[in-house]
């Protein structure tokens, strides 16, 4: 109900409690913040932390509200080893945009990024993410586990190397028109209900993915809307546990091969179907409607008995 005039000052919280504020966001409470190794403590706000929140060696920081972390520091999150947050309900990385910051690994919920440029530098698994600023995922695998997982701004973009790995099991929309998109990871959509995918499309000067392959946990539908889908690999469509379809809303496909596999289906409308490499539809099924299959390059065609283009 005070006030605080932090300054520069570091607030150390030394023994398990909580820790309440004004609760508005986007606002500055503290300067820095330590919750001490082993200790837990519980947010009772919505709070803010202008330059580094640590929480040391097994300590855990929780409750069901959001963190500001205002990122005028390179670090802005420090966690020590077997350190927790992910009882917190979201992180919003970057609200002041002095300074490019950097996220450690970690199980978050909700990730919010803002402004500079975000590297992660470890495995992170996240319920949603959402990408107002560049972020370089580098070789490292990110998972994000919700029902509306990835959401990608305009000014956005994602840089990942074929080394790391993404695996997303909700929607994907991605807006984003920036140069510096790329994207070599492989990935991985594994929703459990049906879900609609907004690709890139042409926004995307080049592909948005190299690879990228449609399983399911449940007998479930990705459908395309708004834009295409490119991709410099292999498009697969498959499940050995129940039944997946990719339906293109009569949307362009460009990848460098297809393999409709075991249980998978490719709707594919009034789309062209624009390949490079193999086409393999042999195990799973593809519903041609007036479709055009473009084969630009020298390579093998494998289809069911009784299936056509």
């Amino acid at each position: 109900a005070g006030t605080f005039t932090y300054g520069t000052s570091t607030v150390v919280l030394a023994a398990n409690g909580t820790m309440t504020s004004p609760g508005v966001g986007d606002t500055e409470y503290t300067y820095n913040v330590t919750v001490n190794a082993s200790v837990t403590h519980t947010l009772g706000s919505r709070f803010g932390v202008a330059n580094i929140l640590t929480v040391g060696a097994s300590g855990i920081l929780t409750g069901a509200f959001h963190i500001d972390l205002f990122a005028r520091n390179a670090n802005p999150l420090c966690l020590g080893a077997g350190a927790s947050v992910n009882g917190i309900s979201g992180f919003t990385f970057g609200d002041s945009n002095t300074v490019p910051y950097n996220i450690p690994a970690a199980t978050y919920a909700q990730v919010y990024l803002r402004n500079q440029v975000a590297t992660l530098q470890g495995a992170a698994t996240v319920t949603f993410l959402e990408i107002g600023t560049g972020f370089i995922a580098g070789g490292n695998t990110v998972t994000v586990t919700a029902a509306s997982a990835v959401s990608v701004a305009t000014s956005g973009y994602i840089t990942s190397t074929s080394g790391g790995s993404w695996t997303v099991t909700g929607a994907w929309t991605n807006d984003s028109t920036s140069a510096s998109w790329s994207f070599a990871a492989p990935i991985t959509f594994n929703a459990g209900a049906n879900v609609t995918m907004t690709f890139a499309g042409t926004n995307l000067a080049g592909n948005e993915f190299d690879a990228a392959t449609f399983n399911s946990t449940a007998a479930i539908t990705y459908t395309m809307a708004t834009r295409g889908l490119r991709l410099g690999g292999a498009l697969s469509i498959t499940d050995t546990l129940t039944t997946v379809g990719l339906t293109t809303s009569n949307l362009a496909v460009t990848a460098g091969s297809v393999t409709i596999g075991t249980n998978g289906t490719l709707t594919a409308g009034s789309s062209t179907i624009t390949v490079s490499g193999n086409w393999d539809s042999s195990a799973g099924t593809f519903t041609v409607g007036t479709s055009t299959v473009s084969l630009g390059a020298t390579a093998s065609i494998a289809s069911a008995t009784t299936s056509s283009f």
